[in-house]
């Protein structure tokens, strides 16, 4: 992979975590649902955005917040 691929990845990696996090907006609790996965916390959320990014996914992502905390909805695809 060229130095530019890794930019660039690199960059859509920060740029997708910056918004989810604006999205969450330091609201408490945060349950992440990943496809085909048990819902996990937003650590674990972002280690699964930033592994499938960086693996070459198109990652997208919803958040609801309920008044009982925020839950964001990850969706997966290949390019």
């Amino acid at each position: 992979m060229g130095k530019s691929m890794d930019r660039g990845v690199e960059d859509r990696w920060l740029e997708a975590r910056a918004n989810l996090l604006a999205l969450v907006g330091g609201r408490e609790p945060v349950t992440c649902l990943i496809p085909e996965w048990e819902s996990v916390d937003l650590a674990m959320g972002l280690r699964w955005l930033q592994a499938s990014i960086y693996e070459g996914f198109l990652v997208g992502y919803q958040g609801a917040d309920d008044g009982a905390g925020v839950t964001i909805r990850f969706e997966i695809s290949e390019p």
